[in-house]
């Protein structure tokens, strides 16, 4: 009952143990977004650019038409941008706190030493808790055709799809005159793109925690990628930009993803603990913002990589101690750092 998506387990080929990274047929160099005057930004890449392979053949909305329709919109509570019922507020940051080596309410940047200044944004309080009821939303409700594969064989997991949420979105780029364009111009369309990582099934605890790249640092199992809690400019996304109802946006080449927890994630409200809603490129679950009792996890519960030994429901059902992951409404939401070996 755990699973949002259907896992199909298929029979592969040997592919050796051990993490390996994805193998882009094409690679795609990192570029930084474009800033007008604060406190409108213009998301040229939205902040985090790994390599994205074209899929030729997979669905994209023709470039042609504009993915906003205002005449259906997916909002949360009256247009507002809560994260499911339970989250009206998040725990961000805004001060320049370092990004060099792990730790707790911080994350650990492959490429920056500290948090960039965070922009004058009305529902950012100065203690840096974000009033998520009062972020616009970038309007629309568009539908995809979303495709995700999870096969297992011996020690190495396959993660495959078209990189498409399984949920609606908001319409990209984001509508001129819009409330939403008033803060954040990001003029992206979303694309298809081939997926393909292959990470540890059975992942190991480093020595040492690893840093986070810009970038893809997981796939949730509605078909989307994660990335950490930075914007281009090193600053907090979730204070400073703008998503849709769903807590995504895309980047330059039209990669949809989350910076935080999604209220179009299945991660159940409060009846035990959450159930798994994808997995980090080490190998190691993600899983919802509960703890075993139903009470909401904080960053107190958790290590400087967001994590934590626990017992947890896999993808088959069984019941294991295994360090895994939490997504929460607290600064860096998903990942702090990469707990498990390379």
């Amino acid at each position: 009952m755990y699973m949002k998506k259907s896992f199909f387990f298929l029979s592969l080929l040997l592919m050796g143990a051990g993490c390996a990274s994805i193998e882009p047929a094409e690679s795609i160099p990192e570029t930084n977004s474009t800033q007008i005057e604060d406190p409108v930004s213009v998301d040229v890449d939205d902040a985090q650019t790994e390599p994205v392979v074209q899929d030729e053949t997979a669905t994209s909305q023709d470039s042609s038409e504009d993915q906003t329709d205002t005449s259906s919109v997916q909002v949360v509570d009256d247009n507002t941008n809560i994260v499911g019922s339970l989250f009206t507020t998040a725990q961000g940051a805004v001060d320049t706190r370092s990004l060099s080596s792990p730790a707790r309410n911080s994350l650990y940047s492959c490429t920056a030493t500290k948090m960039g200044t965070a922009l004058d944004r009305s529902w950012v309080g100065e203690d840096g808790v974000i009033a998520l009821a009062d972020k616009p939303v970038v309007e629309g409700s568009i539908d995809w055709e979303s495709s995700l594969n999870v096969a297992v064989d011996s020690a190495v997991r396959l993660i495959t799809g078209n990189g498409l949420p399984d949920h609606k979105t908001g319409g990209f780029p984001v509508r001129p005159g819009s409330e939403a364009s008033s803060y954040d111009r990001n003029p992206n369309r979303i694309s298809s793109y081939s997926l393909s990582y292959e990470i540890p099934a059975d992942p190991v605890i480093a020595e040492e925690p690893g840093c986070l790249p810009m970038g893809p640092i997981g796939v949730m199992l509605t078909g989307a990628v994660f990335y950490n809690a930075l914007d281009a400019d090193n600053r907090d996304a979730v204070a400073n930009e703008v998503f849709d109802a769903c807590e995504g946006h895309p980047q330059d080449r039209g990669q949809y993803h989350y910076h935080h927890l999604s209220s179009c994630m299945d991660y159940e409200d409060g009846i035990g603990h959450s159930p798994l809603i994808g997995y980090a490129l080490d190998g190691f679950g993600i899983y919802g913002p509960f703890g075993d009792d139903g009470s909401v996890i904080t960053n107190a519960d958790l290590d400087e990589c967001h994590g934590h030994v626990g017992m947890v429901e896999d993808e088959n059902g069984s019941i294991l101690e295994i360090y895994h992951y939490h997504a929460n409404n607290e600064f860096p939401y998903t990942l702090g750092c990469l707990k498990g070996e390379k």
